[in-house]
């Protein structure tokens, strides 16, 4: 209970000496007229902010590629999210949070796309020819193999014949000898998907 001279809230602070900054809160206002039994409070509040990342998911593209047969997919580009940063304004008052205000948001780093690369190539046309397949050490990249004739780029569909496995490659290269027998050369991941490289050779058809 105070006695007084002063003829508002504001008046009685400073009389007072309570001190106070703008964005404290006071209640009733500073010009609210004192009468008997008048409460006044004063809350002080602190300023600062905060900084939240959110994840922005990368999207996947798909880009046909007729160098591949078809039903085949292969990652070309691997994606990365991207990162978007909200700056928040923060008061309070005391110690719970009084407030909470979005000042804006910044992309800290944009998504890459994955783009994968999506077999168009039809397998299997009006070619057959069975015969024995063997794996070598191909200079080449990996699902690709070597006839004697088919031209170059034709997609090649190999069945074991024993298991009913398949796999695809592409011509890319010329072989086997033909003092062999053999009909093709399998790189050794293409021999894999059929059979373990200790196996050697198998017997298959090719469709082309």
């Amino acid at each position: 209970a105070l006695t007084s001279t002063a003829r508002t809230v504001g008046e009685l602070l400073t009389e007072r000496a309570v001190a106070f900054v703008a964005g404290d809160q006071i209640e009733p206002p500073l010009e609210t007229p004192l009468a008997p039994g008048l409460a006044i409070s004063v809350t002080h509040t602190s300023a600062g902010r905060v900084t939240e990342d959110a994840v922005v998911r990368f999207e996947v593209q798909e880009r046909p590629d007729p160098s591949m047969p078809e039903g085949t997919r292969n990652v070309v580009q691997a994606g990365v999210d991207g990162i978007d940063r909200t700056t928040f304004q923060l008061t309070r008052a005391g110690d719970p949070s009084a407030g909470r205000q979005a000042l804006g948001t910044v992309r800290v780093r944009a998504a890459q796309p994955e783009i994968v690369a999506v077999g168009s190539q039809p397998v299997g046309g009006t070619g057959s020819q069975a015969g024995v397949a063997t794996w070598y050490a191909t200079l080449y990249q990996p699902g690709t193999c070597a006839h004697l004739h088919l031209p170059f780029g034709t997609i090649v569909r190999v069945t074991d014949l024993d298991t009913g496995a398949s796999a695809t490659c592409r011509v890319a290269d010329r072989g086997p000898e033909a003092w062999t027998g053999n009909i093709v050369d399998l790189s050794p991941d293409v021999f894999r998907q059929l059979q373990p490289l200790s196996v050697g050779e198998l017997r298959v058809r090719l469709d082309y």
